[in-house]
Protein backbone atom coordinates (compact mmCIF):
# COMPACT_ATOMS: atom_id res chain seq x y z
CA UNK A 1 0.00 0.00 0.00
CA UNK A 2 2.95 2.31 0.60
CA UNK A 3 3.86 2.19 -3.09
CA UNK A 4 0.31 3.31 -3.98
CA UNK A 5 0.64 6.38 -1.76
CA UNK A 6 4.05 7.20 -3.21
CA UNK A 7 2.67 6.87 -6.74
CA UNK A 8 0.00 9.50 -6.03
CA UNK A 9 2.32 11.86 -4.16
CA UNK A 10 2.04 10.68 -0.57
CA UNK A 11 -0.58 9.75 1.97
CA UNK A 12 -1.92 13.25 2.63
CA UNK A 13 -2.19 14.16 -1.04
CA UNK A 14 -3.91 10.86 -1.82
CA UNK A 15 -6.62 11.51 0.74
CA UNK A 16 -7.00 15.15 -0.34
CA UNK A 17 -7.57 13.98 -3.91
CA UNK A 18 -10.10 11.37 -2.79
CA UNK A 19 -12.03 14.00 -0.81
CA UNK A 20 -11.92 16.30 -3.84
CA UNK A 21 -13.42 13.62 -6.07
CA UNK A 22 -16.14 12.74 -3.57
CA UNK A 23 -17.11 16.37 -3.02
CA UNK A 24 -17.17 16.96 -6.78
CA UNK A 25 -19.85 14.28 -7.05
CA UNK A 26 -22.02 16.31 -4.65
CA UNK A 27 -21.72 19.35 -6.93
CA UNK A 28 -22.42 17.24 -10.01
CA UNK A 29 -25.70 15.95 -8.53
CA UNK A 30 -26.72 19.36 -7.20
CA UNK A 31 -26.39 18.55 -3.48
CA UNK A 32 -24.19 21.61 -2.89
CA UNK A 33 -23.35 24.78 -4.76
CA UNK A 34 -20.08 25.64 -6.45
CA UNK A 35 -19.39 28.29 -3.80
CA UNK A 36 -19.78 25.69 -1.04
CA UNK A 37 -17.45 23.35 -2.93
CA UNK A 38 -14.79 26.07 -3.26
CA UNK A 39 -15.03 26.84 0.46
CA UNK A 40 -14.69 23.14 1.31
CA UNK A 41 -11.66 22.81 -0.99
CA UNK A 42 -10.02 25.74 0.79
CA UNK A 43 -10.32 23.80 4.05
CA UNK A 44 -9.17 20.48 2.58
CA UNK A 45 -6.06 21.84 0.90
CA UNK A 46 -5.38 24.25 3.77
CA UNK A 47 -5.27 21.28 6.13
CA UNK A 48 -3.09 19.43 3.60
CA UNK A 49 -0.63 22.33 3.39
CA UNK A 50 -0.63 22.78 7.17
CA UNK A 51 0.07 19.09 7.62
CA UNK A 52 3.03 19.26 5.28
CA UNK A 53 4.45 22.32 7.02
CA UNK A 54 3.99 20.66 10.40
CA UNK A 55 5.65 17.46 9.21
CA UNK A 56 8.73 19.18 7.82
CA UNK A 57 8.99 21.54 10.78
CA UNK A 58 8.84 18.54 13.09
CA UNK A 59 11.55 16.73 11.13
CA UNK A 60 13.81 19.79 11.19
CA UNK A 61 13.17 20.33 14.90
CA UNK A 62 13.97 16.75 15.88
CA UNK A 63 17.21 16.74 13.86
CA UNK A 64 18.52 19.73 15.84
CA UNK A 65 17.56 18.31 19.24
Amino acid sequence: MNNFYNFLGGRKLTFALIVTLISSVFVWFGKCSAAEWVDFMKWVFGIYAGGNVGEYFGKAFTKKA
